[in-house]
Order: C-alpha cells, then sequence, then structure tokens
C-alpha cells in the first residue's frame, strides 16, 4: 500500500461584507475559490495560494510559498496579541490536520481539522492506542485487529465520499515518519523567516506544541 499522512494548514480569510457560496466548498469548488481569492486580497494578501483542492482552504506544507508562510505566521502572531495573548507564551500550533492517502485516492479528507499537533493522535493510532484521539471532524470509529487499523464512517459528513477501509500499522508508521520529515523542512522556513518578532524554536512551537 502506498500510503501518505499529508501535513495540510487550514487558511481561512473570512470577509463577512463578501457573500458566500451557499454550498459547501466540495460542491461548488470554482466559486469557493473565488471567494476565497477576493477575501485574501481584502486582507492585504496577493501571493497565489494553490489549496490542496480546489476550493478548500487546506494547503499543504511544502507546496507553500516563503511569502505565504510569513504571512500566515504574522498572522497567527498578530491573532494572539489582538485576542491579549503574550509572545511567545501564547503561541500555539498552527491551524491544520492531516490527510490520509493512498496512490491517487484520499482515504481519509476531514470537514474541518484540528492543529499541526494532532500528529500525535496519528502516531497513538499507529501504535494501537486508539482512546481520546482527534484527526478531524468528522471523527471516524476506530478498531484493531494485532496488525490493522480499520476506519469506520456510518453517516459522517465529509467533503468526499468515504467507504470504511483496512490499512496496517506498519504502512501508517512508515507515512508518520515522511510526515515528521515535511514538518522538519517546513520547520526550517519557519526559522529562516525574517520576522520583526525573535522567537526561540518558533517552528516546534507553531508545529508541535506551545511549550517546545
Amino acid at each position: 500500500m502506498s500510503l501518505t499522512l499529508i501535513p495540510i494548514i487550514e487558511i481561512y480569510f473570512g470577509d463577512n461584507s463578501i457573500p458566500h457560496p451557499d454550498e459547501f466548498w466540495s460542491k461548488k469548488p470554482n466559486e469557493w475559490e473565488i471567494y476565497r481569492k477576493k477575501c485574501q486580497e481584502n486582507y492585504g494578501f496577493y501571493d497565489t495560494l494553490k489549496p490542496i483542492e480546489k476550493g478548500s482552504s487546506f494547503y499543504r506544507l511544502q507546496d507553500l510559498s516563503s511569502n505565504a508562510i510569513e504571512m500566515i505566521v504574522l498572522k497567527k502572531l498578530n491573532e494572539i496579541k489582538k485576542l491579549g495573548g503574550t509572545i511567545p507564551d501564547s503561541i500555539c500550533p498552527l491551524y491544520g490536520g492531516f490527510l490520509l492517502k493512498e496512490k491517487d485516492k484520499y482515504l481519509y479528507f476531514p470537514y474541518n481539522v484540528g492543529d499541526l499537533s494532532d500528529l500525535h493522535h496519528w502516531e497513538n493510532i499507529a501504535n494501537g492506542i486508539l482512546e481520546n484521539y482527534f484527526i478531524g471532524f468528522h471523527n471516524p470509529g476506530l478498531s484493531q485487529t494485532a496488525s490493522s487499523i480499520i476506519f469506520s464512517f456510518g453517516n459522517a459528513r465529509l467533503p468526499f465520499d468515504h467507504t470504511d477501509f483496512t490499512i496496517k500499522k506498519s504502512a501508517l508508521k512508515a507515512a508518520i515518519i515522511k510526515t515528521k520529515e515535511e514538518f522538519n523542512t517546513f520547520e526550517q522556513r519557519i526559522e529562516g523567516l525574517n520576522l520583526p518578532y525573535k522567537i526561540e524554536n518558533l517552528g516546534k512551537k507553531l508545529l508541535y506544541d506551545a511549550h517546545s
């Protein structure tokens, strides 16, 4: 099985002055793409952002330009200050999550996500620890055999049609190793930014947890 666990950031520029499409983005990707572009430009961001799927607000880490990464990080830090938080004490991981894909097919593409520190939930799942996990909404049901994890979706509302599936724990562990490699590259890119803030281990704080 060619399994990949794709790390994505959720970038959302909501703007109440711009009417948004009346259906979910996977139903009207072109309309949502236009809406998101207008919102980004109203925010003052004109760099080309290419979502992992047209119309969505999910972007793969490795696809982001340096300019986009700087914008995302500054947006996060400015939001902390706006809410009365202190830097670096209030820094938390970036909004995002993970998509599970086999070759060209999404096995799991959540409706929305949590943050990038949720990687530890995937690590637990790969090790057969299935309690208190969150890997996106709707959270699938999980069960296991000695060597495999079974994902069940029931009537979950998700962007694309999903069917129950089984993956090998060893395949998920191998996919997580590749995900961490992408994390490490992204962390280095964050550390290379020329920001108005000097924050030690900023990349780790935005990827893993606030106390890295």
